[in-house]
C-alpha cells in the first residue's frame, strides 16, 4: 500500500472549519514539514484559532504562502502570526 509522504499546498478554504477544525489541523501540520502554501480563508478562524496555528508554526520553514483572508482573527491574530 502506498502512503502520502508529505503534501506542498494544502487548499480548505470556504469549509468554516472553525478554531476546532484549525486546532486539528494545526496538530497535523506538526508532523508534515512539507508544507509550502496552506489556504484556509473564508473558514470563521479568530484569535483563538491562529494561535493553534502559531503553535505548530515553530520551527517550519518551507511554508512561503499562508491565505487567511475573510476570517475574524482580528489585529490579536494578526499580532501572533507576526511572531512567526
Amino acid at each position: 500500500a502506498s502512503s502520502v509522504k508529505w503534501v506542498s499546498w494544502l487548499y480548505i478554504s470556504d469549509n468554516k472549519i472553525g478554531d476546532a477544525g484549525l486546532e486539528a489541523m494545526s496538530n497535523a501540520l506538526q508532523s508534515h514539514r512539507g508544507l509550502r502554501t496552506l489556504e484556509i480563508g473564508f473558514n470563521n478562524i479568530t484569535s483563538q484559532g491562529t494561535q493553534f496555528l502559531v503553535n505548530s508554526l515553530w520551527g517550519y520553514t518551507s511554508l512561503a504562502y499562508l491565505h487567511l483572508d475573510n476570517n475574524k482573527i482580528g489585529d490579536q491574530g494578526a499580532s501572533q502570526l507576526a511572531t512567526v
